[in-house]
């Protein structure tokens, strides 16, 4: 049950309780007396009932507002010299995410438009190849160290099972 179900649920009998102790304040003495004891003595059943809703919602709020600057690396990514690459898997392929590429080996120019898109490994040579740059091989040889050769061994060893 989520938080919120769970605070109205709470909420809901915490009042029911309090307007029957205020009720019966009322019952007791027939006057406004009574109602005012009452409701001073169903306060803490009313503050009890909201506060651990109340304490874990302001829990996961805090734990989402903390893991938002990450959100754009949730899922698997690499590290290149200190360089983040986001790293995905789809229909057995492994594609890498162009920005993170050209931030990683310090390149400007990306030939793709979208800069958000993801590219696989032999779009990714054929580009970085065309670079001749020291950065652009050290970055193919980490890939196909790193991301690759552990990946493809992963996946064998899935089909072995």
């Amino acid at each position: 049950m989520s938080n919120g179900v769970l605070l109205l649920l709470r909420l809901s009998f915490a009042c029911a309780a309090c307007a029957g102790i205020v009720y019966l304040g009322y019952l007791y003495t027939r006057d406004l007396s009574g109602m005012l004891i009452g409701a001073i003595l169903s306060s803490p059943i009313l503050a009890v009932s909201i506060a651990r809703p109340l304490v874990e919602f302001a829990h996961e709020g805090i734990t989402w507002l903390a893991r938002r600057p990450l959100a754009k690396y949730e899922g698997c990514y690499y590290a290149f010299d200190s360089a983040q690459v986001r790293i995905q898997e789809l229909h057995d392929r492994l594609l890498f995410h162009a920005r993170d590429v050209a931030i990683a080996t310090q390149l400007e120019a990306i030939p793709w438009r979208d800069h958000d898109e993801y590219v696989d490994l032999a779009t990714l040579e054929r580009w970085l190849h065309w670079r001749r740059d020291p950065m652009a091989g050290r970055f193919l040889l980490w890939a196909r160290r790193e991301v690759v050769g552990p990946w493809e061994r992963k996946k064998e060893m899935m089909r072995r099972c």
